[in-house]
């Protein structure tokens, strides 16, 4: 799989699993932190960016990180990828 392939695949889980409100959004949430190190440059700049959008619109009350137990999942995610 070449690097184009990697970031589609990781971009496309993270847009799919942002907002869920199901136990597996930490599993992926896990495997997310464990692997940004070695992801694509393409899809860490767009998961840090829609991880950061996501956040502000939390602001405003959309729930577009789930619920509040899988928002605190997600602040685990923002931290690792604005390092």
């Amino acid at each position: 799989m070449n690097e184009d392939d990697k970031a589609t695949l990781w971009i496309g889980a993270f847009r799919y699993w942002l907002g869920r409100q199901t136990v597996s959004v930490h599993g992926f949430c896990e495997h997310l932190i464990h692997e940004f190190d070695g992801l694509p440059d393409q899809a860490k700049s767009v998961i840090n960016r829609e991880l950061q959008e996501a956040f502000y619109e939390r602001a405003f009350n959309r729930m577009r990180l789930g619920h509040d137990i899988d928002r605190k999942k997600w602040e685990e995610v923002l931290e690792v990828v604005t390092k």
